[in-house]
């Protein structure tokens, strides 16, 4: 690069000449940066001085992008803090114009040659450092560097797999000061003055020796072959350091010691093949392919193909390998394709095992293996068969799939959720049906934390449940957990769940199944309410006809005293009825409730149960309108006596101004509000505070009282809003979970 063009066509014509160089020219940096985006040079040679950049910061551009490449200023500028300047960002050299040109551009083309093999030596020895790093960290031999006192330098990742230290703990230390133990064959302790890097130290020679390192990590005894290698300094007849490479050998001296061990038990001959047959699952078939002779078979393999009649003709040696093929044929569902698959066997260049499953005309399966049987000099004489009948484990798969597919059917018809966590209690599957139950989608839930879902004093109980259940493979998580559905409704689950472990131990995660009980739970509540007001309404009521008992006597007494009285005994007559007239009343009152809380509650149309008050009692000229109820509430039997009461109320107290009673509803934040109002007088101030107490009215006194407690049984509430003299107002409301839409969805009543 000059901007001087007379002097790049001079350079490029004596550089060219001399037969080594391809030259490229570029009048200024830029354009030369160009250049080496979209071709590749072996070297720049550059002048300093330059309209759009200098030498020396196209030189920083250079090594920025191209941090190998020789870079020569060649300028006339000979100022020494120019040359400077280059050698410190990099130049291979300096050099300056002036004198002959011949000898100039010679000496020129010696720098460039001299730069180019500098930097691909530096190059070339880059990667052998690179690819000797690689080798060292890849390697599966353990590598170990120790200086001439013998203490550790250098190792590799393998040696610190194989000995299960890590270089930190092996790091200035010698064997002898490492933390680990070391046996001969015999499991004697082995000496680290034996050791072959002490060894290979004190004697200057290679050393090897067999070790049983016992590895701290896996703890386990790993067998390893050391090899110590001194390394001298030029001149020097002492080691500087030895250079040790180790190789795990337990798996081969484990099978060294187990093949031992099989020679001496079977004492290994020419029969020990037919020792290893006898009795196994395998069909066992071994063919010379150069001669076609059948050189050996077990006995399972005669069974497998039925060939008891022609067995001795095979012991014999009298049938060959290409007559037994038509014997084999009659076996087989297709004998063409058999045939043909048979031809595969044949080509010697096929090395990798062939595997095929045989249909027989009886229905059994059969697995075939072949592989090749070459000699110690990778000659190839001959293919070794097994078969295997694999019927029963294709029917015992296709049982399998079937019971996974009936598992599968059971999971998406069953009413309950089945789910599985992982071993964060993390949602990893949860069945369709859960949208059902809870308003999620599945794919709302995985990934989730079950807890997160529940009400906050049921999540904390759960969560403690579950956590304790992981620390006990025969724990089975059981609770009820309070779930809130996504509409903000609680849903009570029953839930059933197992710990699930791997063959190692470590903890899985958990598998359930929930079932939704919240109608049950509800019933039971129910019960313990009905039965707790029973037993309250069933001694109270004994306790006012107790009352009304002595009354009747004490003046039955009375009466006897004043026989001849007649206006006092009227008198007293006259209490005597009212008593009795109370004790029928009270008779009467336990007969209508008697089954109130007995039942388990039930889901109720609303309308219906309007409809069934109203025809017990006389509406005469009075309007019953009912709309908006497309409801069914959750509640006693006894739900319609609540209307019934409601309804004689208003007969009995709207007074003569009533034309119309009304039953409306309306859905609020605590749930559904049924309201029965009328158009009466209404019920006073001081009347309201004692409306729902047992006695209070002008006749029982019980009818309000009962319809409160027939409510209660389901958590519902009732409460008198009206004002006085525009009409009573009764609201009933039914809390969340305890009402639905009905699917028969009314229209609009009147009577």
């Amino acid at each position: 690069m000059d901007d001087e063009s007379a002097l790049l066509e001079t350079g490029r014509a004596f550089l060219e000449k001399l037969g080594r160089f391809t030259v490229d020219t570029a009048p200024s940096a830029n354009i030369a940066l160009e250049k080496l985006s979209t071709c590749t040079f072996d070297a720049v040679v550059s002048d300093y001085q330059m309209p759009d950049m200098n030498g020396i910061d196209l030189l920083k551009r250079i090594r920025k992008e191209y941090p190998l490449l020789p870079f020569i200023i060649f300028t006339g500028k000979g100022r020494e803090e120019i040359a400077i300047a280059a050698f410190e960002n990099g130049a291979d050299f300096y050099l300056q114009k002036g004198g002959e040109p011949k000898s100039q551009f010679m000496e020129l083309s010696l720098k460039i040659i001299a730069a180019v093999e500098r930097r691909r030596v530096e190059s070339a020895f880059r990667q052998s450092e690179d690819q000797y790093r690689t080798l060292f960290e890849t390697m599966l031999q353990g590598v170990v560097y120790h200086d001439r006192t013998g203490r550790i330098t250098k190792v590799n990742p393998a040696a610190e797999r194989i000995t299960g230290l890590s270089f930190d703990q092996m790091k200035g230390r010698t064997p002898a000061e490492l933390p680990w133990t070391v046996v001969h064959d015999d499991g004697t302790p082995f000496g680290m003055d034996a050791h072959p890097a002490m060894v290979s130290l004190a004697t200057g020679k290679n050393a090897q020796d067999t070790l049983g390192v016992n590895n701290p990590v896996d703890r386990i005894c790993h067998w390893i072959i050391v090899d110590a290698i001194p390394q001298f300094k030029p001149n020097e007849t002492v080691p500087c350091q030895v250079y040790t490479t180790f190789e795990d050998i337990t798996t081969r001296k484990k099978t060294e010691e187990s093949l031992w061990e099989t020679r001496e038990q079977l004492r290994l001959d020419e029969s020990i093949l037919n020792q290893i047959s006898i009795g196994s699952p395998f069909g066992l078939f071994i063919v010379d392919n150069r001669t076609d002779e059948i050189i050996y078979f077990n006995d399972r393999f005669i069974t497998i193909w039925g060939l008891q009649p022609i067995r001795d003709s095979l012991t014999k040696r009298e049938l060959k390998n290409s007559g037994l093929l038509t014997f084999l044929t009659r076996q087989v569902v297709n004998p063409p394709a058999f045939l043909e698959s048979c031809k595969s066997f044949e080509n010697e260049d096929v090395r990798s095992v062939i595997e095929h499953e045989l249909s027989f005309t009886d229905g059994r399966i059969i697995r075939c293996f072949s592989s090749q049987i070459r000699d110690a000099r990778d000659r190839y004489f001959g293919r070794f068969f097994l078969f295997e009948d694999i019927t029963e484990h294709n029917r015992a798969k296709k049982a399998l799939l079937e019971s996974e597919e009936r598992f599968r059917d059971l999971i998406t018809t069953t009413a309950d959720i089945v789910w599985q966590t992982d071993d964060h209690i993390t949602f990893v599957y949860v069945s369709p049906q859960v949208e059902g139950i809870l308003g999620y989608t599945p794919e709302e839930l995985i990934g989730k934390n079950p807890f997160d879902f529940l009400d906050p004093a049921s999540a904390t109980s759960s969560e403690e449940v579950f956590r304790a259940a992981v620390t006990n493979p025969e724990n089975m998580v059981s609770n009820d957990p309070c779930w809130i559905h996504k509409d903000g409704h609680h849903v009570i689950l029953e839930s059933r769940a197992k710990p699930i472990y791997k063959s190692d131990g470590s903890f899985v995660g958990f598998r359930g199944i929930d079932r939704d009980i919240t109608g049950r739970k509800q019933m039971e509540e129910a019960l313990r309410q009905a039965n707790k007001k029973l037993n309250l309404l069933a001694s109270v009521t004994r306790h006012d006809i107790l009352n009304q008992l002595t009354i009747l006597k004490g003046f039955l007494q009375l009466s006897h005293r004043f026989i001849n009285n007649p206006t006092q005994l009227t008198t007293f007559i006259e209490t005597e009825e009212r008593a009795a007239s109370t004790i029928e009343h009270q008779i009467t009152f336990t007969r209508h409730y008697q089954n109130m809380g007995v039942k388990d509650p039930v889901w109720q149309y609303v309308p219906a149960s309007i409809e069934q008050a109203k025809t017990a009692l006389p509406m005469q000229e009075i309007c019953l309108v009912y709309d908006g109820l497309e409801y069914e509430v959750f509640a006693d039997p006894l739900f319609e006596k609540v209307f019934y009461n409601l309804i004689d109320n208003a007969l009995k107290y709207g007074g003569r101004q009533m034309t119309t009673i009304r039953v409306s509803s309306q859905e609020s934040k605590d749930g559904l509000v049924l309201t029965c109002e009328d158009d009466g007088v209404g019920i006073t101030r001081e009347d309201k505070t004692q409306l729902f107490e047992k006695g209070f009215g002008k006749n029982t006194g019980l009818g309000l009282f009962l319809a409160r407690e027939i409510l209660a049984i389901t958590g519902i509430t009732i409460h008198e809003t009206g004002e006085p003299g525009a009409g009573a107002r009764f609201e009933i409301t039914v809390p969340k979970g305890g009402y639905r839409l009905s699917r028969q969805r009314n229209a609009p009543g009147k009577a």
